[in-house]
């Protein structure tokens, strides 16, 4: 189940119109990319970023094999199941349209 809103004020206000939830149900706000279903942020999942589609591949990782060489065709392999062309667009996509964030994942990986 999702939830839409919209922030007010620095408060995430969710949609009037959308259906009730029952009393006391919990409610789990993500951070959308912007590109879902192929990009999205889990809370708890990779550390919360930017992950291609329901997999636990970050974006960061993908756009780290590429700088290291990895042409698009084995970067698709390496995975199981392989990324489909689909994905791997939309993780370039993503990694250009947020290259600082990409940028400081892959400073803090290389931390770890």
């Amino acid at each position: 189940m999702s939830l839409e809103g919209v922030v007010e004020n620095g408060v995430i206000v969710p949609d009037p119109t959308a259906v009730p939830l029952p009393e006391g149900t919990r409610v789990q706000f993500v951070p959308l990319t912007g590109m879902e279903p192929l990009i999205r942020k889990t809370p708890g999942v990779c550390g919360g970023r930017a992950c291609i589609g329901r997999r636990r591949i970050p974006v960061w990782g993908v756009i780290q094999y590429q700088r290291l060489g990895q042409n698009d065709e084995t970067l698709m392999a390496q995975y199981e199941p392989p990324l489909s062309r689909e994905e791997l667009d939309a993780a370039l996509k993503y990694a250009a349209a947020h290259p600082q964030e990409i940028a400081e994942d892959i400073r803090e990986n290389d931390e770890e």
